[in-house]
Protein backbone atom coordinates (compact mmCIF):
# COMPACT_ATOMS: atom_id res chain seq x y z
CA UNK A 1 0.00 0.00 0.00
CA UNK A 2 1.23 3.30 -0.46
CA UNK A 3 1.97 5.59 2.50
CA UNK A 4 2.13 8.75 0.85
CA UNK A 5 1.70 10.24 -2.54
CA UNK A 6 2.36 13.65 -4.02
CA UNK A 7 -0.32 16.10 -5.48
CA UNK A 8 1.70 15.06 -9.16
CA UNK A 9 0.86 11.34 -8.56
CA UNK A 10 -3.05 12.19 -7.76
CA UNK A 11 -3.22 14.86 -10.89
CA UNK A 12 -1.69 11.88 -12.80
CA UNK A 13 -3.74 9.15 -11.95
CA UNK A 14 -7.12 10.89 -11.05
CA UNK A 15 -7.61 10.06 -8.04
CA UNK A 16 -7.46 11.83 -4.23
CA UNK A 17 -4.95 11.31 -1.93
CA UNK A 18 -7.00 9.61 0.20
CA UNK A 19 -8.08 7.33 -2.27
CA UNK A 20 -4.56 6.52 -3.14
CA UNK A 21 -3.00 6.22 0.27
CA UNK A 22 -5.94 2.87 -0.05
CA UNK A 23 -4.43 0.84 -3.12
CA UNK A 24 -1.11 -1.07 -4.40
CA UNK A 25 0.36 -0.69 -7.22
CA UNK A 26 -1.75 -3.54 -9.22
CA UNK A 27 -4.80 -1.00 -8.58
CA UNK A 28 -3.15 1.42 -10.84
CA UNK A 29 -1.60 -0.49 -13.57
CA UNK A 30 -2.54 -1.11 -16.57
CA UNK A 31 -4.26 -3.77 -17.64
CA UNK A 32 -1.93 -4.80 -20.80
CA UNK A 33 0.89 -5.41 -18.11
CA UNK A 34 -0.95 -6.51 -15.11
CA UNK A 35 0.43 -9.86 -14.67
CA UNK A 36 4.36 -8.57 -15.26
CA UNK A 37 3.65 -6.62 -12.34
CA UNK A 38 4.44 -8.99 -9.13
CA UNK A 39 7.42 -10.44 -10.46
CA UNK A 40 8.55 -6.92 -11.78
CA UNK A 41 8.04 -5.93 -7.76
CA UNK A 42 9.61 -9.08 -6.68
CA UNK A 43 12.70 -8.67 -8.90
CA UNK A 44 12.90 -4.69 -7.15
CA UNK A 45 12.50 -5.95 -3.82
CA UNK A 46 15.69 -8.08 -4.17
CA UNK A 47 18.15 -5.27 -6.61
CA UNK A 48 17.14 -3.09 -4.05
CA UNK A 49 17.62 -0.17 -7.19
CA UNK A 50 15.45 -0.87 -10.36
CA UNK A 51 14.19 1.63 -13.61
CA UNK A 52 12.79 1.14 -16.46
CA UNK A 53 9.68 1.75 -18.24
CA UNK A 54 5.47 1.18 -16.96
CA UNK A 55 2.31 1.55 -17.77
CA UNK A 56 -0.03 2.89 -15.06
CA UNK A 57 -4.04 3.27 -15.78
CA UNK A 58 -5.54 6.29 -15.10
CA UNK A 59 -8.84 6.44 -12.86
CA UNK A 60 -10.68 6.54 -16.10
CA UNK A 61 -8.98 3.79 -17.98
CA UNK A 62 -6.58 5.88 -20.11
CA UNK A 63 -3.03 4.32 -20.05
CA UNK A 64 -0.29 6.56 -18.90
CA UNK A 65 3.17 5.24 -19.56
CA UNK A 66 6.18 6.57 -17.34
CA UNK A 67 9.78 5.71 -16.93
CA UNK A 68 10.42 5.14 -13.00
CA UNK A 69 13.28 4.69 -10.54
CA UNK A 70 12.64 2.98 -7.35
CA UNK A 71 14.75 2.42 -4.33
CA UNK A 72 14.65 0.25 -1.40
CA UNK A 73 16.20 0.85 1.40
CA UNK A 74 17.46 -1.26 4.12
CA UNK A 75 15.06 -0.37 6.95
CA UNK A 76 12.86 -1.32 4.08
CA UNK A 77 11.39 2.00 3.32
CA UNK A 78 10.42 1.86 -0.47
CA UNK A 79 10.14 4.99 -2.97
CA UNK A 80 9.91 5.88 -6.57
CA UNK A 81 9.88 8.97 -8.60
CA UNK A 82 7.55 8.66 -11.77
CA UNK A 83 7.98 10.71 -14.98
CA UNK A 84 5.26 10.53 -18.05
CA UNK A 85 6.67 10.04 -21.09
CA UNK A 86 5.23 12.64 -23.32
CA UNK A 87 3.54 11.68 -25.86
CA UNK A 88 3.77 12.86 -29.43
CA UNK A 89 1.00 14.22 -31.24
CA UNK A 90 0.59 12.54 -34.80
CA UNK A 91 0.88 14.55 -38.09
Amino acid sequence: RYLDVTDGVCELLGYSRSELLTMRIDDVTAPTIRSSAAPLFEQYLKDGLQRGSYTLRHRKGKEIPITYIARAFPDGCLVARWDPKEIQAAG
